[in-house]
C-alpha cells in the first residue's frame, strides 16, 4: 500500500527537497532580513 513507504525512502525523499528547498529559503531569509534593517535603519 502508499501507506507503507520504507523508512531509507522517507530520507531520502526528505533530504532530496531539504537540499531543493535550502537555496530557496536562505535567500528568502537573506531578502527579509534586508528588508528588515533597511526599515530598521530608516526609522533609526
Amino acid at each position: 500500500m502508499a501507506a507503507f513507504v520504507p523508512g531509507g525512502l522517507l530520507l531520502y525523499i526528505w533530504a532530496l527537497r531539504v537540499t531543493w528547498y535550502a537555496p530557496k529559503a536562505d535567500a528568502a531569509a537573506r531578502t527579509l532580513r534586508e528588508l528588515v534593517r533597511g526599515r530598521v535603519g530608516a526609522s533609526a
